[in-house]
């Protein structure tokens, strides 16, 4: 991987990001979440920036939840599987 003042390279090919933001709990619905991902990759985005609201993950100091509606997995894989 290099850069120059215009982009990064991989392997030798110019690679432009393009990033917009998702922030899964704004949306408490696992199954639109894919729907969501797929319309950004086709509106162009090449990547994502998933917001975690921490105060969301946890209800008190040390104790996490990270299932159901709050699987931040669930969403990291679908967004490495369309693509972004």
């Amino acid at each position: 991987i290099t850069w120059d003042k215009y982009s990064m390279m991989v392997d030798g090919k110019r690679q432009y990001l393009w990033a917009g933001e998702f922030h899964p709990f704004r949306l408490p619905s696992p199954d639109l979440w894919r729907d969501i991902l797929q319309k950004m990759k086709a509106s162009g985005f090449t990547a994502v920036s998933i917001y975690f609201d921490w105060g969301y993950h946890t209800s008190k100091p040390g104790e996490y939840d990270f299932t159901g509606i709050r699987d931040m997995d669930k969403v990291l894989t679908m967004a490495a599987e369309v693509g972004l």
